[in-house]
Formats: structure tokens, sequence, C-alpha cells
């Protein structure tokens, strides 16, 4: 004989409360000590202009960058990212998201404020990009956010 089992939404809804609140940690984006023990695969540093600061108070939002062409950029094999056409390209300019140090203080700094920054990159732990040092260059500082030729 087969019951069925029912549950009232009231309980649904407080397991899965308790399942995202001890999930959560598990999702952290802060460096954890294992991620800081273990040697970066790569470090780069390159120019890049502020597009998004992260809000302490929406910690998902993170620090948007418009980088510059990162043409020595490997990946996880370790080699030169290739186009379809298999020529090294690297890393094209791009806006992406990166991770910050928890005890980098971002204050100094505002959207569309250029900047110098180092990140380091881990293909098997998070977060893969973090971003280790940060400057602020002079505004008439030239970007080049197009790929050379």
């Amino acid at each position: 004989m087969i019951r069925s089992l029912k549950i009232s939404p009231l309980l649904l809804s407080a397991l899965f409360c308790s399942l995202a609140v001890t999930m959560l940690p598990a999702c952290s984006k802060t460096p954890s000590n294992t991620q800081k023990n273990n040697p970066p695969d790569a470090i780069y540093t390159v120019k890049g202009q502020i597009i998004q600061l992260p809000d302490p108070k929406r910690p998902v939002l993170e620090f948007q960058i418009h980088h510059e062409p990162i043409p020595n950029f490997t990946g996880m094999d370790g080699s030169i990212v290739q186009d379809g056409d298999d020529n090294p390209v690297g890393m094209n300019a791009m806006i992406m998201p990166f991770t910050t140090d928890k005890n980098m203080d971002l204050s100094p700094f505002k959207p569309n404020d250029k900047i110098l920054f180092t990140f380091e990159v881990r293909w098997t732990t998070s977060p893969r990009m973090l971003i280790t040092a940060i400057e602020k260059l002079p505004d008439n500082t030239e970007m080049i956010f197009s790929r050379p030729d």
C-alpha cells in the first residue's frame, strides 16, 4: 500500500530556509584559509576602469572592472587561450566581476576610476580570480579596450 506524504507549506518553507542558511557559507566568495594557502596558477597585472563597486549592504554585487586585453592569459591547461582558428589571443578586453581580498579597502575608489590591478587565478578553488593589489591611475591614462592587431 502506497501512502502519500503531505507536508504543510509552512513546514516546507521552514525546511527550505534551514537548508539555505546552512548552505550559504559554502557559497561564500570570501577567500578561505585553504584558498590562500594554495599557490595561484597565474598572476596578472592589468589596467582597467571600474564599472561597479561592491555594495557592502548587498554583497552579491561584485566588483565589476572593464579590463584591457591580457594577451598572455593562460587557461586551465597552462597554455595561452586561443580563438576558434587556434590563434593565441589570451583574454580579450571585457567587463568582468572580480572578488577582492576581504581586507582590501575600496573606499578611495569610485566608478569610472582608471586603475592598475593585480589578480591571482586559481582554477580549482573559489574565488577563481582574486584581486590582491589595486592602485588608482591618473584620469588621463590611456585605456586600450580593443584587441591589438
